[in-house]
């Protein structure tokens, strides 16, 4: 399954593509599960998250 589709399912969302200069995907929309707006970073690979959560 598409991985759009799959947030879409699990986030009871309708999410859009933002584009960026990054490989990673990026979407946003309004999640009914969560009753508020939702910002979802996909990384292309493990290191790349780890990286980011290291230094935010």
């Amino acid at each position: 399954m598409e991985i759009k589709r799959l947030l879409e399912q699990r986030l009871q969302a309708k999410l859009r593509v933002i584009s960026h200069q990054s490989f990673n995907r990026t979407f946003v929309g309004f999640s009914q599960q969560y009753q508020q707006s939702v910002f979802v970073k996909v990384f292309l690979q493990e290191r790349n998250w780890l990286t980011e959560k290291a230094v935010t």
